[in-house]
Formats: C-alpha cells, structure tokens, sequence
C-alpha cells in the first residue's frame, strides 16, 4: 500500500563527504541538453509520486508550466524550501506502477543550470525537501484511498437501503394479501346442508380459487421476504467492514 525511500547515495569519498538524500545524474534536460538533476527514488507508484508534488506545489502557491521533455517547470518564483531567492526549477518523474524516480533541476534563470559543487546550501535544502516528499505522498496516496473507500461505502449503502426497502415492500404485501384472505374469508359462500344450485356451486368454486390464489401469492411473497430478509443480513455485513476500512485509514491522517 504504501513504500519507503530506496536511494540514499554518498558523493565522492565517504570519509571526506557527508551522505545526501540524493543521487546526480547528468540526464536530458527541459530543453533536452544534458543538465545535471538531483535524482531520488521512491517505492510509490511514479503516478501518484507526480501528482503528489504538484498538488504539494500549487498549495503552497505555485503556478507550473509545461516545459518541454516531459518536465513540469516552475519559473521565476522564490520557493524558500530549496531557495531563498528568485530562480527556476525543473520536475520530472519516471517510473512504473511499483516505484518512481523524481528528477530536480534547477536554474538561476534563462537556463542557466547550477550543480551540487555551487551552492552547498541549497544542496542541504534540496536534499532535505527531497526526503520530506515522502510524508506528502504518503498524505496524497492515504487521501485517494480515503476518497475510493468512501465510495465503496456510499455504494454498500445504497445496496443495503434498497435491500432493505424490498423487504419493507415484501412486507407490506404480505399484509395486504392477509386482508384479502380474510375479507373473502369473511363473505365467501359455504355450502348447504341440501343439494346446492349450479349457480351456488360455482360461486363456491370461484371463490375458493381466488382464496387459493391469495394464498400462493402469499406464500411466494414469504418466500421472497426470507430470501430479502437474508440478503440484508450479507449487505449489512458488507457495509460494516467497508466502513470499518474506512474508518481504519481516516485514523491514519496526521
């Protein structure tokens, strides 16, 4: 369901370097020359990884562009978290449904790309805000999975209400079939002691058909009602454990 970070590189010699959440790979850049990017891979899927950072960035305020070679870019713009001035930046992420791999350029302008070896600062910064992307896609994926389950929930709901109002109806015609009997009950023709007359007779066989009938129909609608009554109990189930889930992730939220 969800993954952890699964690249932490060192540069250069490990006795003289401190390690970095980040690797340097010199890869095609948003105008597709070789630019050098701070890469990190995550065990999330590159979709979620993606949309995660962007809805991250337009809630902390900042408009993208489409930049050329698959690249989201972010000009102009002074985003403390990597750069306590004005610059432009470069995301793209790569990957597959199990993992992804986020590449960051960065730029002082008019593409005028930076390496690790100018700024140690921002390199501090980047690789920082690298490693605190995790809790933000971690935060996207739990809210997607809140949204699905709520979903399943509202449906096991409504399989449940309309289980439960077939039952109502089964119900109610069952009442009304038992009123039915006992009016006919009530008013039908009973034979004489005598020989009765033709007319009589068949007044007695028509009535009993019909009382007959009554009495299939009301028993077909018990059958139906044990059958309804039996489905609710599996919905009803159903619809305990989605919420259950439900309310399982939603304890998740931070």
């Amino acid at each position: 369901m969800l993954g952890t970070l699964v690249t932490f590189a060192q540069n250069g010699n490990s006795e003289n370097t401190t390690s970095k959440a980040y690797t340097i790979q010199v890869v095609k850049g948003p105008l597709k020359e070789d630019v050098k990017a701070y890469t990190i891979s995550y065990n999330y899927s590159s979709d979620d990884i993606s949309k995660a950072i962007a809805a991250k960035l337009k809630n902390e305020g900042l408009s993208s562009s489409k930049a050329k070679n698959k690249f989201t870019g972010y000009k102009g713009v002074k985003y403390n978290p990597l750069w306590n001035k004005l610059f432009d930046f470069y995301i793209l992420v790569n990957g597959s449904a199990k993992s992804g791999t986020i590449y960051l350029v960065l730029s002082t302008g008019y593409d005028n790309y930076i390496t690790e070896t100018e700024y140690e600062e921002t390199d501090a910064k980047v690789s920082a805000w690298l490693v605190s992307l995790e809790e933000d896609i971690k935060a996207y994926i739990l809210s997607n999975q809140i949204k699905d389950q709520e979903k399943k929930v509202k449906s096991a709901e409504k399989d449940l209400k309309k289980a439960q109002s077939k039952r109502n109806s089964l119900e109610n015609k069952i009442d009304l079939k038992e009123k039915e009997i006992r009016k006919l009950e009530a008013i039908r023709a009973t034979p004489d002691n005598e020989t009765p007359s033709a007319t009589k007779t068949k007044l007695i066989e028509k009535e009993q058909k019909l009382l007959d009938k009554l009495n299939r129909t009301k028993q077909d609608y018990e059958v139906d009602l044990e059958q309804a009554k039996s489905n609710i109990k599996k919905l009803q189930s159903e619809f305990d454990n989605e919420n259950k889930i439900l309310e399982n992730l939603k304890s998740k939220r931070k």
